[in-house]
């Protein structure tokens, strides 16, 4: 910027402090007020950028009810590890059912039982109430007949069993050697080969190689008869 010299009318740049003619002081320039106030606005602007991006970052958390809250998942059930031996994937195709075949606990044939085949590896169950269905007539329920009864209590492979002649006449012993009775005490378990080689269902030992799973050493499972009396 030029200004005019005060003593000899010169063209002077106003940023010499003396006239270059006659050597008269020039008057200090004018101090540029838009200049001195930059650095005031460009501080104030870093501040409200930092500012905006900090409250970006640093949101508090959503109450929208839209926005599906965090749950935690239960675990998952533990795994029957003893499926995986080939009796029991064999033994539970076959769901067990209870069946009247003309035998009681008593010798008068008043007692009527139930009986059930539980495959190896499956649960045993005798209590309650199940579906029973009648290989003979008893009372009101004709020949293959079936209905809900109550079960009453499980017999022990000593008990006798009596079954009534077909021409009629007192009940007598039945001849059912060779089955494998269900062990008293069982209930909700499997039944096995213990180890003094008797049916159990504590204690079992251990399946020979043929029964065993590749990575879990399978109880020796085995099947057996459950006789059941009922009321009718």
């Amino acid at each position: 910027m030029f200004v005019t010299c005060a003593r000899c009318g010169a063209s002077v740049n106003q940023a010499l402090l003396q006239c270059w003619q006659c050597g008269q002081a020039m008057p200090p320039k004018p101090p540029n007020k838009g200049a001195a106030a930059w650095p005031y606005v460009l501080t104030i602007g870093v501040a409200f950028v930092v500012f905006v991006g900090y409250s970006q970052n640093h949101k508090a958390p959503a109450t929208d009810s839209s926005v599906p809250a965090v749950t935690s998942e239960a675990p998952p059930p533990l795994e029957d590890v003893s499926l995986k031996c080939p009796a029991c994937k064999a033994g539970n195709a076959l769901p067990p059912s209870f069946h009247f075949r003309g035998r009681f606990a008593d010798a008068n044939c008043t007692s009527p039982i139930a009986q059930a085949t539980f495959f190896a590896c499956q649960p045993v169950h005798t209590k309650g109430v199940v579906e029973v269905q009648f290989n003979d007539t008893l009372g009101a329920h004709v020949e293959l007949s079936t209905a809900k009864v109550t079960l009453v209590r499980q017999l022990g492979e000593s008990e006798k069993v009596y079954i009534r002649p077909d021409g009629g006449g007192a009940c007598v012993l039945a001849n059912d050697t060779g089955n494998k009775i269900t062990p008293v005490g069982c209930e909700g378990k499997r039944i096995c080969r213990n180890t003094s080689n008797l049916l159990s269902c504590n204690n079992c030992r251990e399946a020979p190689p043929m029964f065993a799973a590749p990575d879990y050493a399978c109880d020796d499972f085995e099947g057996s008869l459950a006789r059941v009396t009922f009321q009718p």
